[in-house]
C-alpha cells in the first residue's frame, strides 16, 4: 500500500529488454538510480511505486535499485515508453507506525485512458479521461467509473 505522494524522482539507468522471442516473457529489467534517499532501509521484495505502478525491488545498493517489470504492466502503464535518462517518480511502500498524508493506493493498474479534455480552473486543472470501451466493460461496473470521475485527484511532480 502507498499514499499515493511522490517521496523523491529518480532516473533511469539501465534498461534491458528480456526474451523477446514468441516463447519469451518479453518483460524489462529497470534499474533506477539517484534513489539513496529511499534506500536506507530497503529490503530484497519491497515494494517502491515507480510512477505510480508497484515494483518488486529484485536488487538494490546505497544509490539505485532494480526491479522486472512484466509485458501486461508495460501495456498498461507508461512504464514501458522509459529510455535510459527519464525521470521517475518513486515512493515506498507504507510503514506502520507513521501518519499517512495521502490516499491508501495499492500501485495496482487496471488500464491506461486518453487525456481528452484538459481545463484550468484557478490554481487547479481538470482533466478528462476515456477508456477504450473494452477496457471500460471488462475492468470498471458503471458505479466505479462514476467513482474515478467524482473522486480522482492526481499530480505532477
Amino acid at each position: 500500500m502507498f499514499t499515493g505522494i511522490v517521496e523523491i524522482v529518480g532516473t533511469v539507468s539501465e534498461l534491458s529488454w528480456n526474451d523477446s522471442s514468441e516463447s519469451g516473457g518479453n518483460g524489462v529489467s529497470l534499474t533506477i538510480g539517484d534513489a539513496s534517499k529511499i534506500l536506507d532501509d530497503c529490503h530484497i521484495g519491497d515494494s517502491i511505486a515507480v510512477n505510480g505502478t508497484c515494483l518488486t525491488v529484485t536488487e538494490f545498493d546505497k544509490d539505485s535499485f532494480k526491479v522486472g517489470i512484466a509485458p501486461e504492466t508495460l501495456k498498461k502503464t507508461n512504464l514501458g515508453n522509459l529510455v535510459k535518462g527519464s525521470k521517475v517518480n518513486l515512493e515506498r511502500a507504507m510503514s506502520i507506525g507513521f501518519r499517512f498524508g495521502g490516499h491508501f493506493v495499492q500501485g495496482h493498474v487496471d488500464c491506461t485512458a486518453e487525456i481528452v479534455e484538459v481545463k484550468p480552473e484557478g490554481n487547479s486543472i481538470w482533466f478528462t479521461f476515456k477508456m477504450k470501451e473494452t477496457e471500460m466493460m471488462h475492468t470498471y461496473t458503471s458505479e466505479h467509473n462514476n467513482d474515478i470521475k467524482e473522486r480522482g485527484g492526481y499530480s505532477e511532480h
